[in-house]
């Protein structure tokens, strides 16, 4: 998604910053007052704004690094301000759509569930296997990854997702859709991990 979408828009954001002189830390705090103001307007039920200061959220994120590097500016402060400031948004603007949903409330619990599970499994289980093995890949997917293209739900391709869900009024659409298809993302890559163990002939490092 971001091949296509974010990657030919960040560059006029990446331009545009560094015209004005701001440096990337900067842009990084602008990314989550974007986060912070996408979250407001749920509350505030102005969900069409809503859907435009997430997608200038994600914009901002992939610019804020696109200007560090540019620059040769980049550091370990800066790296560990954009993960606190990416898991700043992520709790308050899922948390504001599992509240403003009028939905059960164990649905809004399954979403918020389901998105720091991925993280943890992740971390704990398929990074580390992924280190350890090369992966078996189901021809599908192995297919479109040979044509730089990595199919799943990444975080940025579910901010799209919840956008155009609250450019059609439906909060409630966003959480079941993010909740259903985060659940598909991290089984299947543990399903991935699953097979490469049993495969123990067929998962040489990476090199």
């Amino acid at each position: 998604m971001n091949r296509y979408y974010a990657h030919r828009v960040d560059p006029v954001l990446t331009w545009l910053a560094d015209r004005l002189g701001l440096s990337p830390n900067t842009v990084t705090l602008l990314s989550l007052a974007a986060g912070l103001i996408a979250t407001a307007a749920v509350f505030e039920r102005q969900f069409a704004w809503a859907a435009v200061a997430i997608q200038l959220h994600h914009l901002l994120d992939g610019a804020d690094g696109n200007l560090a590097r540019a620059r040769q500016m980049t550091s370990e402060f800066g790296r560990r301000l954009d993960i606190a400031t990416d898991q700043i948004v992520r709790f308050c603007l899922f948390g504001s759509l599992a509240l403003v949903a009028q939905l059960p409330a164990w649905l809004g619990v399954a979403m918020m569930a389901t998105l720091y599970l991925d993280i943890a499994l992740v971390a704990w289980v398929v990074r580390p296997c992924m280190q350890r093995h090369r992966l078996v890949r189901s021809r599908w997917k192995q297919w479109f990854m040979d044509r730089g293209l990595m199919p799943g739900f990444d975080i940025f391709t579910l901010y799209l997702i919840v956008s155009l869900c609250l450019l059609a009024g439906s909060p409630e659409a966003a959480v079941i859709m993010v909740t259903i298809l985060k659940t598909i993302d991290w089984s299947y890559r543990l399903k991935e991990c699953w097979t490469t163990m049993r495969h123990p002939h067929r998962n040489a490092p990476e090199r």
